[in-house]
């Protein structure tokens, strides 16, 4: 039988693991059916992670960007003190266009 190849992280090289720093794989599912597999040291991700994932994990390139609905909207202190008149290039009534 074949020696199973081994797993080693991406970032560092090293397949040793502690208990505060797992190797994770990543559980990322391609249009194929196969899965990522990456591994990565907990501590060599950015930000680390100080404990194993409840859930799945995907590496940093598999991870999907978030979703609009997850989004945190901040309130833009342009809207909300100024007004901008974009077809008269006018802020605050000032006319932009005569400092052109």
């Amino acid at each position: 039988a074949a020696a199973a190849a081994a797993i080693t992280c991406v970032e560092c090289g090293s397949g040793e693991e502690t208990p505060t720093n797992s190797i994770l794989l990543c559980d990322f599912v391609k249009a194929d059916g196969s899965t990522c597999n990456r591994a990565m040291h907990m501590l060599c991700l950015h930000p680390p992670l100080q404990d194993v994932p409840a859930a799945e994990w995907y590496c940093p390139q598999c991870e999907p960007a978030p979703s609009p609905s997850t989004l945190v909207a901040h309130p833009s202190p342009f809207r909300a003190e100024h007004s901008f008149d974009s077809s008269r290039q006018m802020v605050d009534g000032i006319d932009l266009g005569a400092w052109a």
